[in-house]
């Protein structure tokens, strides 16, 4: 039977009558499966973006590992609305600093 090539996308679950925790791959006629202890380091397919990753810790503990950045925007979005940042307020604060960038780096070519 020839090895189908392709990044796995890993779910956790429960085999065995014991019920023994095993992260299995989701692709379509893939037998592949590891334990939970030698998972972290491994490629992964985010199950919310699809972009392939390396498992890190955090991400190794969650049921469908996702990449860091999906992990941020569902934390962010966890917040209260009164906590989260607003678009305009990050809009405001990127332009402040590249203004003050090159505030500094004309003062920086007017002292030379």
């Amino acid at each position: 039977m020839p090895k189908n090539k392709h990044t796995h996308q890993y779910k956790r679950t429960k085999v065995g009558k014991k019920g023994y925790e095993v992260y299995k791959c989701t692709v379509a006629g893939c037998p592949h499966f590891v334990d939970p202890g030698i998972l972290e380091g491994r490629m992964n397919v985010c199950h919310q973006c699809g972009e392939e990753h390396v498992i890190d810790k955090v991400a190794a503990l969650l049921a469908k590992p996702k990449c860091r950045v999906c992990m941020a925007l569902a934390k962010e979005e966890s917040k209260a609305p009164e906590e989260r940042v607003s678009d305009q307020a990050v809009s405001e604060l990127v332009n402040s600093l590249l203004s003050s960038s090159a505030h500094m780096r004309y003062n920086d070519s007017e002292e030379e």
